[in-house]
């Protein structure tokens, strides 16, 4: 017989059964396998599971009636001055890193960061940045301080990006590819509106595109713009600088003006020049 609890510490691992083989502290036995416990029904279907304890872990064990074959892990349990635990004054924080190197922090005001190994962070909280943690290890007088635990130490060889998708059940998909790239595509028949400050974009289901404007716009592209398509303007066109058609061909319509308020004919009368007009082109 077993007693209902007992540290024990983990030899090895049986991944297919979630299980790990224990040595207990107490000697009874030499080793002994036992099961990762879990929260939620056994079902398989509404159950959260942790990650299982590296070799050489401590932890606490129960075997219920007694029986060596019922054994379930319980907690891991951290026997010397150096924990994972960051170091806060909110007893009601939440923390959850795992091996792979992702981590998840949210504080009692809700204030919540994900990081993922390669560097791809998502945070909501007052300031948005992600919070600064740390753990606490043993000094040289071994008295237990805290140091900041670094995304470098976390992972110190990290992956190359990964690619953020946001799928919907309509078909609507948001995708950024590993490069940053980013895609937007649309449901069949969605459509997709931007409102700030009442100006109001509109990209329907038939890919026709409306713009609304609450004020005045700016379109500023230094290296020029290009539009392919018939245009229609319905109010007054002032340019800066020339306009020419048929790509510049005949110059600019400045050039008529220039022309046509310096002309002259010749006068059959008195076989001199005209003056230039009277009524100029403005």
């Amino acid at each position: 017989m077993l007693p209902p609890l007992a540290l024990g510490q983990v030899l090895s691992h049986d991944t297919s059964r979630r299980a790990v083989y224990v040595v207990l502290q107490s000697g009874q036995i030499p080793t002994v396998p036992v099961l990762m416990g879990f929260d939620g029904p056994a079902d398989a279907l509404r159950v959260r599971t942790e990650s299982m304890p590296t070799k050489g872990t401590w932890g606490l064990i129960a075997f219920p009636n007694g029986d060596s074959r019922n054994g379930v892990w319980l907690k891991s349990i951290y026997t010397q001055l150096s924990d994972a635990l960051p170091t806060d004054t909110d007893p009601f924080s939440y923390y959850n890193a795992e091996w792979s190197g992702f981590w998840q922090y949210r504080d009692q005001q809700g204030n919540d960061s994900m990081v993922y190994p390669d560097g791809t962070s998502l945070t909501v909280s007052q300031t948005g940045n992600v919070p600064t943690l740390v753990r606490h290890v043993a000094n040289a007088q071994q008295v237990r301080e805290a140091q900041e635990f670094t995304q470098q130490e976390r992972v110190p060889s990290p992956p190359k990006p990964f690619i953020v998708n946001l799928q919907h059940a309509s078909g609507t998909q948001v995708k950024i590819d590993g490069a940053g790239n980013t895609t937007v595509n649309g449901a069949s028949g969605a459509t997709l509106t931007i409102n700030f400050g009442g100006t109001v974009v509109t990209i329907n289901g038939e890919g026709n595109v409306d713009i609304q404007g609450a004020n005045t716009g700016v379109l500023s592209f230094p290296s020029g713009l290009t539009i392919d398509a018939n245009t229609q303007i319905n109010g007054d066109l002032v340019v800066s600088d020339n306009i020419s058609d048929l790509n510049g061909a005949n110059g600019t319509v400045n050039a008529i003006r220039t022309v046509y308020n310096s002309h002259d004919h010749v006068s059959e009368a008195a076989g001199t020049n005209t003056s230039t007009p009277n009524q100029q082109m403005p």
